[in-house]
């Protein structure tokens, strides 16, 4: 009998530590992002694409009629300035583009439709490629 409580029990920490290691993760929830998938999701994962509106490029505004947000060259280090999480900002700004507005930008200009466009890893992936624009 106490062989099989101890396969029981057993079975129930591999069932459960195997449920703690999944990598899906409910909104809000903040995990590990792979930065080199983050570009792609920067470059072609929404609609429009991250890179449509803001260059990576210091000091550099582009140009056009839906070319409108500002430079992300030294994200990282504003948003490490914040008051909160480098992290947590970054996702703020993505999840809630108009909750700060960058001087001299209006507001609504950032889509706020990528929390339903983009998974929550594919953030993660994009928030941990923004973090190494330092």
């Amino acid at each position: 009998m106490n062989r099989l409580l101890f396969v029981f029990l057993f079975v129930l920490l591999l069932t459960l530590v195997a449920c703690g290691s999944e990598s899906g993760q409910s909104a809000g929830e903040t995990g590990q992002g792979d930065a080199l998938i983050g570009e792609q999701v920067f470059n072609t994962g929404a609609s429009p694409a991250c890179r449509s509106c803001h260059s990576l490029e210091a000091g550099q505004r582009l140009a056009g009629p839906s070319l409108a947000g500002p430079s992300l060259a030294g994200l990282a280090t504003r948003a490490a300035a914040s008051g909160k999480p480098a992290d947590d900002f970054i996702r703020q700004e993505i999840l809630n583009p108009n909750a700060v507005i960058a001087q001299g930008f209006a507001a609504n200009m950032m889509p706020a439709t990528y929390g339903s466009q983009l998974t929550p890893q594919q953030i993660d992936d994009l928030a941990a490629f923004l973090l190494t624009l330092e």
